[in-house]
């Protein structure tokens, strides 16, 4: 039996009753000294609660929405570097499309298609690739004309109109140039 419930017996009848109103409900022990000392109550049906704490643990209902309010915390931190990832990446692309457009004005032979604009390292190699490309064309066109008889020279321009430099002709061919202007060729 139960050491308290010996005690009782010793007790009048009243005195059992008030004993019995100041102990806790049933299947909860009184604390012990044991519990006091930081220990863990057994109940009386040898279920073990947890030891007293300064704060109460939260229920199932208090930890659920706790958990719920940090996952909507992380959510929306989520959502925010998202949005910054992809105003980032915009950003990126309209760079390299404008470091394209640079490349393309200051070396003009060099084909925009064969400029790749996904990422920095892509636009350098394909740059460099298209610049060999157009280097190894070059060369080729400097071979067939050089085959051809030709000298390579790519021409400024059309030559300036000017008349028949007069000093250069021979007296024949001034008279020539003379009569030919008098008939009206």
């Amino acid at each position: 039996m139960d050491n308290n419930t010996t005690e009782n017996q010793d007790h009048t009848p009243e005195e059992a009753g008030a004993a019995e109103a100041a102990q806790p409900e049933a299947g909860i022990a009184a604390p012990s000294s044991h519990q006091e000392a930081g220990g863990a109550a057994v109940a009386a049906e040898g279920t073990v609660s947890p030891p007293d704490s300064p704060s109460p643990q939260p229920g199932p209902e208090e930890h659920y929405g706790k958990r719920v309010r940090d996952l909507q915390s992380q959510n929306d931190k989520l959502r925010h570097q998202l949005s910054r990832y992809e105003q980032l990446r915009e950003e990126q692309s309209q760079t390299l499309l404008a470091l394209k457009e640079a490349f393309i004005r200051a070396n003009p032979l060099v084909p925009a298609e064969l400029l790749d604009t996904g990422s920095l390292a892509g636009l350098k190699a394909s740059f460099q690739n298209a610049e060999q490309v157009v280097g190894r064309v070059r060369e080729r066109l400097e071979e067939d004309l050089r085959s051809s008889g030709q000298k390579w020279r790519i021409p400024a321009g059309s030559p300036v109109r000017s008349g028949i430099d007069m000093e250069s002709l021979s007296p024949g061919q001034k008279i020539r140039h003379g009569l030919a202007q008098k008939m009206g060729h």
